[in-house]
């Protein structure tokens, strides 16, 4: 059963003034995170927006905003296929189960300077 939705956008130019260099970057973003942005290369702020975006996504498709989920609690990983998908940190998996939230799917995209990212929360009420 659908339980909520949340999507969300972030501007490719927000996160290149940012930097991979910057504090803001170390306290919302993974280790795990942090590598594979870095690892990106040329597109690492495409991909660190669309990061960002799915984190922000989650926290709308709970209903709960950032109350019940830290940034850092939600890290964005990808499957050998690319294919991102969410890993909440233990404590927040605790917070899901109470919310009766089973799973979370995900899509993100980028194009022309904008990343945008849907989530949505599977459960039983």
């Amino acid at each position: 059963m659908l339980l909520g939705t949340g999507i969300d956008i972030c501007s490719v130019e927000r996160m290149e003034k940012i930097t991979v260099e910057s504090s803001f970057f170390r306290k919302y973003f993974s280790e795990e995170e942090q590598s594979y942005i870095i690892g990106k290369g040329n597109v690492k702020y495409n991909t660190m927006a669309g990061i960002f975006a799915a984190k922000e996504a989650f926290v709308k498709a709970l209903g709960t905003g950032f109350t019940d989920a830290g940034l850092k609690e939600i890290s964005i990983c990808h499957d050998p296929q690319g294919c991102p998908y969410y890993k909440p940190e233990d404590m927040l998996w605790e917070k899901l189960r109470k919310l009766h939230i089973k799973k979370m799917h995900l899509s993100i995209s980028h194009e022309a300077g904008i990343a945008i990212a849907m989530a949505v929360a599977e459960g039983e009420q």
